[in-house]
């Protein structure tokens, strides 16, 4: 199956800023300990749970988050076998996760 989008990169990067946003006011409510809904996160709990503890518990502390995504997409999921697409979509998804740590930064700040 061959898919070809034809609205381009902006219409990606401008849903993704949505995203970006949506992700911070979510962050920020594991931040200050409001609720984030029925799964409850556990490291010995299944897969779920323990995505979801690592999401909440670890990786809002974490400094360089947008390291640590290139280096887990492009290097531990072997992103750099796919050339070129695959070091632009690590790319694409670092700078997500730079617009995501902005926003955040904005969101504590206005708080």
């Amino acid at each position: 199956m061959h898919h070809e989008d034809r609205r381009g990169r902006d219409y990606l990067w401008r849903k993704h800023l949505n995203y970006a946003d949506l992700e911070s006011r979510e962050m920020i409510k594991i931040i200050t300990g409001e609720s984030t809904g029925g799964l409850k996160p556990s490291f010995l709990g299944n897969a779920l749970e323990r995505r979801r503890a690592v999401k909440e518990r670890i990786w809002p502390l974490l400094p360089g988050r947008w390291a640590l995504r290139f280096f887990y997409m492009y290097v531990l999921k072997l992103g750099f076998l796919d050339g070129a697409a695959g070091l632009d979509m690590c790319l694409f998804m670092t700078r997500y996760e730079l617009e995501i740590t902005r926003k955040l930064k904005l969101l504590k700040k206005n708080r």
